[in-house]
């Protein structure tokens, strides 16, 4: 075994880079579904953070998919063009990119 893992049937032999800022411009803001969730992504000057009703630092796992420490995926959707990203989705839910 070489550490490697399969993740929803994609091969990923190792983690991502860890993020820089001008990389973490792409995913901070503030995003919604409808009038039901609201999620801002901040970076603190080391890592993506999220903020719902408490705040957790979110973990690269590969190029625009993160993980929080107690294990929800979110993966951020680029519309082609655009360098920042239009969504954010976690689980079963999807939430638009409001405002810049």
């Amino acid at each position: 075994d070489d550490g490697s893992f399969v993740w929803v049937g994609l091969y990923n032999p190792e983690p991502a880079p860890p993020l820089t800022a001008p990389e973490a411009a792409r995913y901070t803001g503030t995003y919604a579904h409808a009038e039901l969730a609201r999620f801002t992504v901040s970076w603190n000057g080391q890592q993506l953070v999220l903020k719902t009703d408490s705040e957790q630092p979110l973990e690269r796992m590969r190029p625009d998919t993160f993980r929080t420490k107690d294990g929800q995926d979110l993966a951020f959707i680029f519309k082609p063009g655009q360098a920042k990203a239009r969504y954010l989705h976690m689980g079963l839910l999807t939430a638009v990119r409001t405002g810049k």
